[in-house]
């Protein structure tokens, strides 16, 4: 059984991974100065979904209509990007970036601390598509504790939906990369973090019924060798 909550115990038997970000600074308006330098992410997946634990720092938790709607102007968020086609090969071209370009596009989860989890294609950071909320797979929840957000994406590994959703696939590097938006530093839209491409790879273990398999196999060619041998011994 996956996670459901970000303080599940079974987070604690998983390694934390660390990416840098930077300021978006390619498409105006950029953002020299972003509040966030990392994001730390694990991840765990069984043969029908996967999940994602985000954390990262935030000394003010901002959504607009707050108490303090001068501080609140924009609100905080975060966001993984997929491609949505796998490429063949980890040298093989992947999207660009910056949330993809005409002819390869991208697949982002996106948490919003006003709209929640929602799902959007994109073919260039300024080519963004939510997708119908009847397409919607991706399930999560959030906490925010003593400056610190905890953010849980959960989705099935495949879905119905070739053309605009990733589709999960173990032993293959998955190009991977991170979003986050600070509302209390100005930060919306193209003002934002963002990490470089990463690879993710969903290691397929091998299971006791193939060792089994494997055993018995071996035994069977030994066996085999064995009868011959005896025949061949009885007839010389």
């Amino acid at each position: 059984a996956l996670p459901q909550t970000v303080d599940d115990p079974v987070w604690n038997t998983f390694e934390t991974n660390e990416f840098s970000l930077f300021g978006q600074i390619l498409v105006e308006p950029k953002m020299y100065t972003p509040s966030n330098d990392f994001v730390y992410v694990k991840s765990v997946f069984n043969n029908n979904a996967i999940t994602f634990l985000l954390e990262w720092d935030d000394i003010t938790e901002n959504a607009p209509n707050s108490i303090d709607p001068i501080s609140s102007i924009f609100s905080d968020a975060a966001a993984i990007q997929f491609p949505i086609t796998i490429p063949e090969t980890a040298v093989a071209q992947k999207p660009y970036f910056l949330m993809g370009n005409k002819t390869l596009g991208v697949n982002l989860w996106r948490w919003d601390r006003k709209e929640g989890i929602n799902e959007l294609n994109a073919y260039g950071i300024d080519k963004q598509k939510p997708q119908e909320q009847n397409e919607e797979s991706i399930k999560g929840s959030f906490v925010y504790v003593d400056g610190r957000y905890k953010l849980i994406f959960n989705r099935p590994l495949t879905t119905a939906d070739n053309k605009n959703d990733i589709q999960f696939e173990t032993n293959k590097f998955i190009p991977i990369s991170f979003f986050l938006w600070n509302g209390q530093n100005s930060e919306t839209e193209t003002k934002t973090a963002l990490s470089t491409w990463s690879n993710l790879f969903l290691e397929k273990k091998d299971t006791g019924k193939k060792i089994i398999y494997t055993i018995i196999v071996g035994l069977s060619i030994v066996l085999l060798e064995f009868i011959v041998v005896w025949r061949v011994s009885r007839t010389s």
